[in-house]
This record gives structure tokens, C-alpha cells and sequence, in this order.
């Protein structure tokens, strides 16, 4: 946003308040402003939010050590939510990481392996419609109406549809609990 873009807003809180955001800001390497109108596009769920993203770099997937201090409540509340997620601590920091910046949910381990059966039963599912569909094909290219067992296939086709929207539904939903769940606060 550039200053011609910018209005001014004033808001009276709290006494100490401001010291607290001023203190917030400080602890997270910004400025209060920047803070406040991040905090409120959060907020707005505005579009003009700024969500770092950052794309991977072939050539730099390779996992090195990253070490970090902490103070000692952090630290324990770190240890007790890693473990509420199944977690090490230090698995669970750089999934948190990982989220953050490149702006997505991650998939743990469980997680990235229902996503692989999905994608398997989707793969039987297509091939199902491709036999299904040549059974239909030829009856309809020897000039025949559907028979009986046509308006099965169809009927089958119909269902399996029903099947992929159902699996195309739980793999959204599995998206959007992922993205709610390394989101920070």
C-alpha cells in the first residue's frame, strides 16, 4: 500500500494497551503499525493481507538444523501442544515453520498417506468409468438403444460420480482442518 493509498485511523484502549503493543511488535521485529494493520486485514480476512509465500528451490531440499531460544513457558507449552499433535517438539516446530511461510496446512505423515489411498481409489474409480463407458459406447455404435444393462452401466456411472464427489469432498475438508490447524495466531 503506498501512503496515497492510506487513511488514518484512531481508536482509544485501554490504559497500557499501547505499551503491551508497542512491547508485541518490538518481540516480533516490526513496527506497532505494521502490526496493527496486519492484525486487522487478519481480521477482515481482507484480500489485501499480505501472506508470505515461498516457493521450494531445487537444489535446497536438503535438511539442515536450525536451533532457536525460547523462553522456558514457551518451551513447555511447545512440548505439550507437539505432543497433543502427535509430535516431537522439534518435528512439530518445523512443520509450524514450513506452514507459515510457504502459506499452506502441511500434511503429517498419516495425513500425506490417506491423501496416497485417495488418490489409488480414485485411479480404480477411473478405470471403472473407462470399462463402463466402452460397454456403453459399443452398444450405442451398433445402433441399439440402451439396454437393460446400458441403463445399469449408466446408472453405475451415476454412482461412482456420487463416489469421486464424496472423495473430492473429504480431501477438502482434510485441506481446510490442515490450514486451520498450523495457523497462527
Amino acid at each position: 500500500m503506498t501512503k496515497a493509498e492510506t487513511e488514518v485511523l484512531t481508536v482509544r484502549v485501554p490504559a497500557g494497551t499501547k505499551q503491551k503493543l508497542a512491547a508485541a511488535a518490538l518481540s516480533r521485529g516490526t513496527k506497532t503499525a505494521p502490526l496493527v494493520n496486519a492484525m486487522l486485514l487478519a481480521l477482515l480476512d481482507d484480500d489485501q493481507a499480505e501472506t508470505p509465500h515461498i516457493e521450494p528451490v531445487a537444489g535446497q531440499m536438503t535438511m539442515c538444523r536450525s536451533e532457536f531460544w525460547i523462553p522456558e513457558f514457551l518451551r513447555v507449552a511447545l512440548s505439550r501442544r507437539a505432543k497433543e499433535e502427535g509430535f516431537k517438539p522439534a518435528r512439530w516446530v518445523s512443520l509450524l515453520v514450513q506452514a507459515n511461510l510457504m502459506a499452506g496446512g502441511v500434511l503429517t505423515d498419516n495425513e500425506l498417506f490417506s491423501v496416497k489411498e485417495s488418490n489409488r481409489e480414485l485411479a480404480a474409480i477411473g478405470r471403472n468409468i473407462n470399462q463402463i463407458a466402452k460397454a456403453i459406447n459399443e452398444e450405442v455404435a451398433m445402433g441399439r438403444n440402451l439396454s437393460a444393462s446400458g441403463q445399469m452401466k449408466m446408472d453405475l456411472l451415476s454412482k461412482l460420480q456420487e463416489a469421486i464427489e464424496l472423495n473430492r469432498s473429504a480431501i477438502d475438508a482434510l485441506v481446510v482442518d490442515r490450514n486451520q490447524a498450523w495457523r497462527v495466531a
